[in-house]
């Protein structure tokens, strides 16, 4: 729905207070959606009726034991055939997925035949899943820069940000402290996600309890997966 047009705030969040809503209510507020947005060749993927009436978010937190496959079986087709149809919009070039998003830009700047001279440049991921360029700010703005953070918009969309808002001049201690997460993609570029955690996807950091006091943080984006009750084990 993003990708057709559907209005968001800065962090992602639906402007359309209907838009907020679980799948139960979600689903045929997205097909009255895309209907007329360019986007009807999806509703053909699209059963009819809704399979989730009987879905509820409280289900989250049921037994197994307490589902019958009868009933979940809906769901599972379902779930796949959003999967599929994401599958396809992308194909289709309405947005970049999350893992899809390094290859894309890695490809867009082989393109662009950064100068050797250009100084290091820091691809930031941040919490919103939305890519901006990190330079030192003892570099000045150029043509090169300008047409990076253009090219980054174009491949990007919505994940990235406009070319005018693209640039961040940091101080070189702020790039320094990215080199342990960065991971180089081209000469002297670097991809970095930017978590809670101040760290990368990829690694695990050891910790040493013996020289400070052992603190969790337990982050998600959503309910239901749960937090609550592995904060009382760590309890």
């Amino acid at each position: 729905m993003k990708a057709l047009g559907m209005s968001v705030e800065s962090d992602g969040k639906p402007t359309d207070e209907q838009h907020q809503n679980h799948v139960k209510k979600l689903w045929l507020i997205f097909k009255s959606f895309v209907n007329g947005r360019n986007g009807s060749q999806y509703l053909s993927q699209i059963p009819n009726g809704d399979p989730f009436h009987n879905w509820s978010h409280h289900n989250r937190y049921a037994r197994g034991c307490h589902f019958q496959r009868a009933d979940v079986e809906p769901h599972r087709k379902a779930a796949c055939t959003v999967y599929y149809m994401v599958q396809r919009a992308e194909q289709d070039g309405y947005f970049v997925s999350f893992d899809a998003m390094q290859q894309r830009v890695t490809d867009m700047l082989k393109s662009e035949a950064i100068p050797d001279e250009t100084t290091s440049i820091y691809l930031a991921r941040d919490l919103f899943g939305r890519v901006r360029i990190l330079v030192s700010d003892a570099v000045q703005e150029d043509s090169t820069l300008q047409r990076l953070a253009a090219g980054l918009h174009k491949t990007l969309g919505k994940h990235g940000y406009p070319a005018e808002e693209a640039v961040l001049f940091v101080d070189d201690a702020m790039l320094k402290a990215l080199n342990d997460m960065a991971q180089e993609i081209l000469p002297g570029v670097y991809w970095v996600d930017r978590l809670v955690t101040s760290r990368d996807w990829w690694t695990v950091g050891d910790s040493d309890p013996q020289r400070t006091p052992m603190r969790y943080t337990l982050f998600s984006v959503k309910g239901g997966v749960g937090r609550s009750t592995t904060a009382a084990v760590l309890a």
